[in-house]
């Protein structure tokens, strides 16, 4: 949708050196472009939900949430890393795998991961990864926006994940940093405990949970069982 504002730049009077010299006339343009489109974006808000098919009962407005696609790789790589950022900063290490992975490792991890992305008015805004694993079902990559962090996203997601476990598999098992307090306080609240048997990587706690019942047919975290 085309909006009205817009910025208007002379080549000549405003580039110098290869550079746009900065004016307040051009500042000002730059900030009504803006009031625009934000004016606008609410407008159209709701011709963007309301009839989305994937659109779900959730702590905010506006989500939709379903399985990942090729697409939306680009920015699931973007959340991830923004999202691991402050594990970084509280475990005193740049050695996190989401750090370091590249598009065509999120590519791969589609064959062998189920993944769900949850988008709010069109932007992706959380996503979370589970598979199976003989009796286990193995939760990560749970993330959300730093600035979506606080209203219950991801503690929903979580739970929408934990519904999605096969019946074969009989507790749910996920891995975080072990300085990282508040992910761990977040999933003891939730219902997850400590466990110190099999291959734990370095520096990670372990947690699990027993798996919850099937509710097949129904409606489970205000989504429908898929």
């Amino acid at each position: 949708m085309p909006v009205g504002a817009t910025v208007a730049l002379r080549i000549a009077d405003t580039v110098h050196d290869g550079q746009v010299a900065g004016s307040a006339a051009l500042d000002d343009a730059a900030h009504a472009v803006l009031v625009e489109l934000s004016r606008v974006a609410r407008a159209l808000r709701p011709l963007r939900g309301g009839t989305d098919p994937t659109a779900v009962d959730a702590p905010v407005t506006g989500l939709t949430l379903r399985e990942a696609q090729a697409g939306d790789l680009a920015e699931l790589l973007v959340l991830q890393r923004c999202c691991w950022v402050q594990e970084a900063i509280v475990n005193d290490t740049l050695d996190l795998v989401p750090l370091r992975e590249t598009i065509d490792d999120l590519r791969a991890s589609l064959a062998t991961w189920r993944w769900w992305c949850v988008r709010r008015d069109g932007r992706l805004v959380a996503a979370v990864r589970a598979r199976a694993q003989e009796r286990a079902w193995l939760i990560g990559r749970l993330m959300v926006a730093p600035d979506q962090a606080g209203n219950g996203i991801g503690s929903w997601l979580l739970s929408y994940a934990e519904g999605q476990a096969p019946e074969q598999t009989t507790h749910c098992t996920l891995f975080t940093g072990h300085r990282s307090i508040r992910n761990i306080s977040r999933y003891e609240r939730a219902g997850y405990t400590r466990t110190a048997t099999g291959d734990i990587p370095p520096d990670s706690v372990r947690l699990s949970k027993p798996r919850p019942l099937q509710l097949t047919g129904a409606v489970q975290h205000g989504v429908p069982v898929v």
